[in-house]
């Protein structure tokens, strides 16, 4: 009989990232509506670089001979990242620019 192997520890970290990154995107999305600021161009033009930079590293290890399965398992991982450091960014525009409140 085997023994059932133990959960891999940075798939659970990658689910919390992602589980807090799209509460974020939610109180982001309602900022917004409620007139916050929006991102600017410039924000978007390096979130567009990073997603990239990180395609072409994607495809070089492809390129290198990696397995179709630990790209994928990059590629998510690196997806997570990037939607939680976009979320941060965000955090920081929602607590430097915070909404009026009219009484």
């Amino acid at each position: 009989m085997q023994t059932p192997t133990p959960a891999n520890t940075s798939d659970a970290q990658f689910g919390i990232i992602l589980f807090v990154s799209v509460f974020a995107a939610i109180i982001d999305w309602r900022y917004k509506r409620r007139g916050g600021k929006k991102p600017i161009a410039r924000d978007r033009w390096m979130f567009c670089a990073a997603c990239g930079f990180c395609i072409i590293c994607v495809t070089v290890f492809g390129l290198m001979g990696a397995s179709p399965e630990g790209i994928g398992l990059l590629i998510a991982d690196i997806l997570i990242l990037l939607f939680a450091v976009w979320e941060v960014g965000r955090w920081r525009i929602r607590r430097k620019n915070p909404l009026v409140r009219l009484r």
